[in-house]
């Protein structure tokens, strides 16, 4: 492949990748997904719902673009979605200014859950418990809903384990808490 031809097919990706932000924008964050941590984990418990986190770069990487055009967006997801989850936003977006409030919550639970990389989708359970640590897969949307039904980690982690991570993590969220609290949303 020449280098002219490489050139027109990586502009004309950023293109593409240029329009579908610029689509997202109307709806920021996507319609169903809460900003706020604290309200979706009260939702997850009075509805016994488990609590889904997507960690994303909404406007600048690839992969969580994808991510959302090709499985977050389809019926199958939201049908699922509907019923099961609460759906939480963590973005460090790029070209979108965030509130202090919103980039300390992000950037917070970020560090929190040692996200280095995104996509990152992190499942928990009404209690607090950790289910899934996923992200970006090339599969159906049905697959990926497939995926989040059978979560990897309550096999593998001990009661005790669970109970430990429970018990940090809402330690953690009570540190948040109180930086946020000095902090207008």
């Amino acid at each position: 492949m020449t280098i002219m031809k490489k050139f027109l097919l990586s502009l004309t990706a950023v293109c593409s990748l240029s329009f579908a932000v610029l689509a997202q924008a109307d709806t920021y964050p996507p319609k169903g997904w809460e900003t706020d941590v604290f309200k979706a984990i009260e939702k997850a418990k009075e509805e016994d719902k488990r609590v889904l986190l997507k960690f994303t770069g909404s406007d600048w990487c690839g992969f969580c673009v994808a991510l959302e055009e090709r499985i977050f967006s389809k019926e199958a997801f939201k049908d699922y979605a509907e019923e099961e989850l609460v759906l939480v936003f963590v973005d460090a977006p790029r070209g979108i200014e965030l509130s202090e409030w919103q980039q300390t919550h992000n950037e917070a639970l970020r560090i929190g859950f040692n996200v280095e990389g995104f996509p990152r989708v992190i499942l928990l359970t009404p209690e607090l418990h950790l289910s899934l640590v996923t992200g970006y897969q090339d599969v159906s949307p049905e697959d990926y809903v497939e995926h989040l039904k059978n979560d990897n980690l309550d096999d593998d982690l001990t009661s005790e384990d669970q109970a430990e991570f429970a018990a940090e993590f809402g330690g953690f969220l009570e540190q948040v808490k109180g930086m946020l609290a000095t902090l207008e949303q």
